[in-house]
């Protein structure tokens, strides 16, 4: 994705540096959590740097980013939106880009609400965390009739969260699901 940056002219304003950032930044979130492969991407931005040498205004760039950026965007955020619901930890492996995305989305939330995002490097030191423990205790058949049923649940996406390490470690005990209370006493360990 630097090679976008880089196509930029030499003195460029850094209002239109800042804009592409963001738009790349996003474009990347979405190729991490569909899978894009980058020698798809790479063609891609090929292309675009030679449209990008031309932008020397502000409005040069909106213009780009709502021909052929938009278009691209739209597709991976479609894509991103089908698949948000049924993704698992595996198809996100490795864990670095599952920390990528989870505070990805942790960021947005804490700009939303007007907090101050963290740094990437914060996510990465964190652990993943299982909501519905991997290893679960007297697991409710009526729930999960086959051992795969919990299996697949434990690994889907929104099953997932990042912790620091010692509040993941007193968590440990949390895995005896016979009854709905393991969730509260969870949650409370997670506030």
């Amino acid at each position: 994705h630097l090679v976008l940056l880089m196509a930029l002219k030499e003195n460029i304003d850094s209002s239109i540096i800042n804009l592409l950032a963001k738009n790349i930044e996003s474009l990347m979130f979405y190729y991490a959590f569909n899978r894009t492969l980058t020698k798809y991407y790479e063609d891609t931005f090929a292309k675009w740097a030679t449209k990008l040498r031309l932008v020397d205004t502000i409005q040069g760039l909106r213009d780009f980013l709502k021909e052929d950026f938009k278009k691209e965007f739209d597709g991976q955020l479609l894509a991103f939106n089908l698949r948000f619901a049924t993704k698992n930890e595996m198809e996100l492996s490795p864990l670095p880009r599952i920390k990528y995305i989870l505070g990805r989305l942790d960021n947005y939330v804490r700009v939303s609400v007007n907090f101050q995002p963290f740094n990437f490097a914060y996510y990465q030191g964190l652990q993943l965390e299982h909501i519905l423990p991997q290893k679960g205790e007297n697991i409710p058949k009526d729930n999960y009739p086959k051992e795969f049923d919990y299996d697949n649940t434990v690994s889907k996406f929104g099953n997932l969260t990042l912790l620091e390490a010692p509040i993941n470690q007193s968590l440990n005990f949390s895995n005896d699901i016979s009854s709905n209370s393991w969730f509260e006493e969870k949650k409370r360990q997670y506030l």
